[in-house]
């Protein structure tokens, strides 16, 4: 049986130095790179016009299906830094070639990309680097084999001077490592919701059905309440709420009909925050509310309000 093909994914936050160690790993792998900024340039004629994501993630991954078919490894430069974004890639796409997706995850301390970030020619807000780095230290949503990925090596670029020594060594251990961790998981039965996509999308449809009980909103009362927690409200069979984590989510209209009906009395269906976890599904942060009804406790989305949804974070996997 053939080998698949083996490309790189880069993981870490913007002038983390992803540019850099992405030129010396396609020196020593034969690899093309293929980055985001390239993409924006390519599309809108400047790589410091953010544009809307679909049509960038369209032409990277048209670019990536071409490299593919034509057996060319890949390296990928952008930041990844959330699971939806890594997933897109790793578990979404389809190629038509087997292919072995190895993570590249850059440590550069917080501070280091801070100052980096002012020699760039295109400088990044400082918030943005500061959650996308946020974002990847989260002990459990941070990146993982368990996304897709055969390996992931951590680097950390101030620890040396010199990225190709380093790189070669951890290229001529991929293998070895890829069978170790192989090994150590053949102890354990999967179930059948192991595979980390389906699970992703059953923790979605139960956030979604937590929140929507009845997913409609037929009169004014109950319409009032749901744009209360995300608007504008989802029309037709696509659905807002896909958009700010890719087109791994399902819709919502095909689960209307299994919605439970939760919660009578909506005219007084006000929320109350008790507590706040992190959602594996989106890496946002979502709370248990109870309703002031009197019903049982139930969740509300509040990563799809405007003020932290997508409108409010326009760097997408810089």
């Amino acid at each position: 049986m053939t080998a698949p093909l083996r490309c790189h994914l880069l993981i870490g936050p913007p002038a983390s130095g992803k540019t850099t160690l992405a030129g010396v790993l396609a020196e020593l792998t034969g690899a093309v790179v293929l980055s985001t900024d390239a993409v924006r340039g390519e599309i809108f004629g400047d790589a410091a016009v953010q544009g809307p994501w679909r049509d960038i993630e369209a032409l990277l991954h048209q670019r990536i299906r071409e490299a593919v078919a034509a057996g060319m490894p890949v390296i990928v430069d952008a930041t990844h830094a959330r699971r939806p974004w890594r997933l897109a890639i790793t578990q979404a796409l389809a190629l038509p070639a087997p292919v072995e997706w190895i993570g590249w995850w850059l440590y550069t301390p917080l501070s280091t990309c801070l100052q980096w970030n002012h020699s760039r020619k295109r400088l990044v807000p400082e918030p943005v680097i500061r959650e996308m780095a946020a974002a990847l230290a989260d002990p459990v949503f941070g990146p993982s084999r368990a996304e897709g990925m055969a390996s992931v090596v951590a680097v950390v670029p101030t620890q040396v001077r010199d990225l190709e020594p380093l790189l070669r060594d951890e290229l001529a251990r991929l293998d070895h490592r890829i069978r170790s961790a192989r090994n150590r998981e053949s102890r354990f039965a999967l179930h059948g919701y192991s595979r980390l996509l389906d699970l992703e999308r059953l923790l979605y449809l139960l956030r979604l059905l937590s929140a929507f009980p009845d997913l409609a909103a037929e009169d004014a009362a109950t319409r009032a309440e749901l744009e209360a927690i995300v608007s504008p409200l989802p029309e037709g069979s696509a659905t807002a709420m896909p958009q700010p984590y890719g087109a791994i989510w399902p819709g919502w209209r095909p689960m209307a009909s299994a919605a439970p009906n939760r919660c009578r009395r909506r005219s007084s269906h006000q929320l109350r925050r008790v507590n706040r976890v992190e959602c594996m599904a989106a890496t946002r942060p979502w709370g248990m509310h109870r309703c002031s009804s009197g019903c049982s406790p139930c969740c509300a989305i509040c990563c799809s309000s405007p003020l932290i949804g997508p409108q409010a974070f326009p760097y997408r996997n810089t």
